[in-house]
């Protein structure tokens, strides 16, 4: 289980994998070798075999079929993130869907963290406040420049940000999502 955040110039997400009734801490993110950012979310299996989809070229005739894909617990979702390119997701087959909004929020955390996103929290934020409250996310935040995909640094364990989402610019977004800027706390 997890929670991912987006706010137009940061992506977080959560540290914690959830199965059955044990959490532990993992690494829910993978560079590939062209520098490109891959976020991993649902069915750890299913999004791993995504992501080497995506590293072994990506083509359509290659994409990793399951028996009873529609399953809820082989569900899957993986976000991709190529420095000066629109963010990408993958879900259950090999056409990606490019995120237009503003800011939004994925996962078993989704719900909390973009109720955090639309009243002005960054996206380190939001999976914070998700993970407060969603037993399914948790064990730390780790946090990505959209711009290049750099990650950011942390400073005991939390991911240091450093912009702020203004009233302003929160209030434009829920009105007028085209006319938005966003920046990070």
């Amino acid at each position: 289980m997890t929670v991912v955040a987006y706010c137009g110039r940061t992506i977080a997400i959560d540290r914690q994998a959830t199965l059955c009734e044990t959490r532990s801490r993992t690494k829910k993110w993978r560079r590939m070798k062209n520098g490109t950012l891959v976020l991993l979310s649902g069915t750890i299996v299913r999004a791993l075999a995504i992501a080497h989809w995506l590293e072994t070229g990506a083509r359509a005739s290659r994409w990793p079929y399951q028996e009873h894909e529609e399953a809820e617990e082989n569900f899957a979702r993986v976000l991709v993130l190529k420095p000066g390119e629109p963010l990408l997701q993958y879900e259950n087959d090999p056409h990606a869907m490019a995120v237009e909004d503003p800011f939004y929020a994925w996962g078993s955390g989704g719900d909390i963290a973009i109720g955090a996103l639309a009243m002005g929290a960054s996206a380190t934020q939001a999976v914070e406040v998700a993970s407060q409250f969603n037993v399914n996310c948790g064990h730390g935040v780790d946090a990505f420049d959209i711009k290049d995909g750099s990650q950011l640094p942390t400073r005991g364990g939390k991911t240091h940000e450093v912009h702020r989402i203004t009233a302003a610019e929160r209030s434009a977004a829920v009105r007028r999502p085209d006319r938005a800027r966003y920046a990070e706390y």
